[in-house]
């Protein structure tokens, strides 16, 4: 048994051996982290010969992947949100149809009435109404580009989404003939 004693690897310390484990034979060491922990962890798992980055597979009490999870979800400050909730809607239904997607959480703006209706939107947990906020590729081609996006009502976006321009003016000429 090499000893380890007083080591650093990562953020671990070896302080000492415990026993070993199973048929393999593997020694086990109490290490405290840099966070203040202890924790017993497998020799082989934080000692890795050769690494130049000071350790094996495990370099921390757990707090180093705690802390590269917490920055990943949160560097745009949004996380939980309706914006963010529409931007992984968004990046799913692009990456189905092949379409572009460049945005960012931070390009979505909700704005309080939908630009093209002029209904009040509604901000919702539950299920979605008409009056929810929608995100919507203008011109659908060009998949989720910057200023090729903005928030609209639900029931627009599926107006818009239904029907062609045409059809639309065809819809308003031939309600004003019966009014």
């Amino acid at each position: 048994m090499i000893d380890y004693t007083g080591q650093k690897f990562g953020r671990l310390t070896l302080q000492w051996p415990v026993g070993q484990k199973g048929r393999s034979g593997n020694v086990y060491w109490l290490c405290s982290c840099d966070c203040g922990k202890l924790k017993v962890i497998c020799a082989t798992t934080v000692v890795r010969r050769g690494s130049e980055s000071g350790g094996g597979l495990s370099k921390s009490c757990g707090c180093l992947r705690n802390e590269k999870t917490s920055k990943r979800f949160s560097t745009h400050g949004k996380s939980g949100t309706k914006e963010h909730q529409m931007w992984k809607s968004a990046r799913v239904r692009a990456r189905r149809g092949g379409s572009p997607f460049e945005i960012s959480v931070s390009d979505i703006h909700i704005p309080s009435h939908c630009p093209l209706l002029g209904i009040k939107l509604q901000l919702s947990e539950s299920k979605a109404t008409a009056n929810s906020p929608s995100l919507d590729n203008i011109i659908p081609s060009l998949g989720y580009v910057q200023g090729n996006i903005w928030v609209i009502s639900r029931r627009a976006n599926i107006i818009k989404n239904d029907a062609s321009l045409d059809e639309l003016k065809l819809i308003v000429t031939n309600w004003e003939k019966r009014s």
